[in-house]
């Protein structure tokens, strides 16, 4: 009976009445499912947290939405690394996942904030249209010969913004092999710098 209860609250709203010290939760559809002799007991009950109302409740979200796509990722393709991706996206930086031929397969979410591209406009893309004239070929030579030969590579970028705005960027991108050794993914690192 437990997990249907679950399911039933699961699947309809809410309404909360919050003050400064209480919030009392009136379950619209599933009050008709409560026997009547609780009905008259539901009491208010101490507000405990505000995180309903708290201003990082949508970047947190957006996060957990981020681990959870690059974790399902990462068992598709069984990556072995050392990489703490949970803290990495917590701490504001940029993911970005490309294939082998380098391009574009994923996107975190901050990407977009960063770049002003959504990732449905990202992927198929090699990162190298994030480029532009004031991107030194020092730099672009540096990534090429690192990923050609699967290391490591870390680097600062000038890139630009869907605007045409220009932005630093410190990148570090790691080659992400599966169980069997075979390099079949990169990752960038990316954080916007001044």
């Amino acid at each position: 009976m437990r997990l249907a209860n679950k399911k039933l609250i699961e699947r309809v709203s809410i309404i909360i009445h919050v003050d400064l010290t209480t919030i009392t939760m009136f379950n619209t559809a599933a009050t008709n499912h409560i026997p009547e002799n609780l009905l008259g007991k539901l009491r208010p009950a101490p507000l405990l947290c505000w995180d309903i109302a708290h201003p990082m409740l949508p970047k947190r979200n957006s996060v957990a939405n981020d681990i959870n796509q690059i974790e399902k990722l990462q068992v598709v393709h069984n990556w072995r690394h050392d990489l703490n991706f949970k803290k990495l996206l917590s701490t504001n930086h940029t993911l970005i996942v490309t294939d082998v031929a380098r391009e574009i397969v994923w996107t975190s979410s901050d990407f977009f904030e960063m770049t002003g591209y959504t990732m449905a406009e990202a992927i198929g893309k090699k990162p190298a249209f994030l480029q532009g004239e004031r991107t030194t070929e020092r730099s672009k030579q540096l990534i090429r010969e690192k990923l050609g030969q699967f290391e490591k590579v870390t680097a600062r970028l000038i890139n630009y913004r869907k605007d045409g705005e220009v932005y630093g960027c410190n990148i570090t991108i790691h080659p992400l092999k599966n169980v069997k050794g075979e390099v079949t993914h990169f990752v960038a690192v990316e954080k916007e710098v001044d």
